[in-house]
């Protein structure tokens, strides 16, 4: 858990002086122009002193933290963004945690939020369908039970796509009492959980396996959930899918005849009154 206590004073009175100064400067009307047309001391506040500020607290080696008020053109939503080097790099794709602006610049809104960008497309949307699929297979895997981890896509948030990509989120309120320290660290606990389901090295018996992209889905469902059904009729492959794992995770060959060492067929019978048979 993080010391984010020292700094989280300092950090709403950013929030709210950004808000006031950008307010008092018409930044609504200067939406679309250049940033320059923000005076560079309040600029700084959102894309240098809070990001700076979050990682003095934060290990270098594992996070990057940015903050933005558009790339060139002044931005309808104001952001700084927490990212995992080893999810990503980018607020254009992935997954990441970042405090968002709303419309208005009189909310903060902190966020588990993804990338709205086409991967090696520059400047390509994602359309909303695919948004909200990918939202919701994060809040599948996750399956958080938090208060703090809402699941709600109907905040005040200017940029849409930004809107509906929320995978949880959370009214940051500078002048309440939240326990803002427990509240920030639980928002990274849960991005280190979809870092560790979602990881494509598995490590088994000391032996770091790479396994092929189809079964990531997968296995980050048997890691956040151990039981698992597969649907489908007879003969759709489901035995199959299953043996093909196995083998990817046991180092062996899929084209062997025999099955692999960690894998049993049991056949379900009425008999069964418990799970020793399972187990």
């Amino acid at each position: 858990m993080y010391d984010f206590n020292p700094i989280i004073g300092t950090i709403n009175e950013l929030f709210f002086s950004f808000a006031k100064d950008a307010i008092g400067a018409g930044y609504s009307g200067l939406i679309g122009g250049k940033c320059s047309l923000l005076a560079k001391g309040i600029r700084d506040k959102i894309t240098k002193k809070i990001p700076d500020l979050l990682k003095s607290v934060l290990p270098n080696s594992n996070y990057m933290v940015k903050g933005s008020i558009g790339a060139g053109l002044l931005t309808r939503t104001p952001w700084v963004a927490i990212l995992d080097k080893q999810i990503t790099t980018s607020t254009q794709e992935d997954i990441y945690i970042v405090f968002l602006f709303s419309t208005d610049l009189k909310h903060v809104y902190l966020s588990l939020n993804q990338g709205t960008t086409v991967s090696g497309k520059f400047g390509t949307r994602l359309r909303k369908k695919q948004i909200v699929e990918r939202r919701e297979k994060v809040r599948l895997l996750l399956h958080a039970d938090s208060e703090f981890l809402i699941e709600r896509n109907d905040f005040d948030i200017a940029d849409e796509l930004y809107k509906e990509g929320i995978i949880y989120c959370i009214e940051w309120d500078c002048s309440s009492s939240q326990d803002k320290n427990k509240i920030l660290n639980e928002y990274i606990r849960v991005y280190d959980r979809y870092k560790q389901l979602t990881s494509v090295d598995i490590n088994q018996d000391d032996m770091n396996i790479n396994l092929p992209t189809e079964y990531r889905s997968l296995l980050a469902a048997i890691h956040s959930k151990p039981f698992i059904l597969l649907a489908g009729i007879s003969g759709s492959g489901k035995s199959r899918i299953v043996r093909q794992l196995a083998y990817a995770t046991g180092g062996e060959d899929a084209d062997k005849e025999q099955k692999p060492y960690n894998y049993e067929m049991i056949q379900v019978r009425p008999n069964w009154h418990d799970s020793s048979e399972l187990l």
